[in-house]
């Protein structure tokens, strides 16, 4: 009931309308958790890996750990059925944001140039 799949690519009016988000690894987790402040489930998919050499760096990205600690992750429909009347907006943590600072960047290419 009341359920849209949003195939539009302008991600703010969708935010304004939206309850809830459900997607995989999609970067609009970021720009939703901090925008839209809603909650978010997440469908466990497999990821999809770009760089395929990532875990000889012992680097783990943001989207592995980040997904826990601002939604709900589920495996099945019946789960994410379930699931939906009952998750709760999880506020990013500080920790990963930060400010933009110009003279700073600047700094960092004058000194790598």
């Amino acid at each position: 009931k009341n359920f849209k799949i949003n195939f539009d690519l302008s991600s703010f009016q969708m935010f304004q309308t939206s309850d809830i988000l459900i997607t995989d690894w999609s970067g609009i987790m970021f720009e939703y958790n901090i925008c839209a402040k809603k909650p978010i489930i997440f469908f466990s998919t497999n990821p999809k890996v770009n760089n395929k050499n990532f875990r000889k760096y012992n680097l783990q990205p943001i989207e592995f750990s980040i997904r826990k600690e601002i939604g709900t992750i589920v495996k099945s429909i019946p789960e994410l059925l379930n699931s939906i009347n009952n998750v709760k907006y999880k506020p990013i943590n500080k920790k990963y944001l930060f400010k933009f600072n110009p003279s700073l960047l600047m700094k960092f290419i004058e000194k790598n140039s």
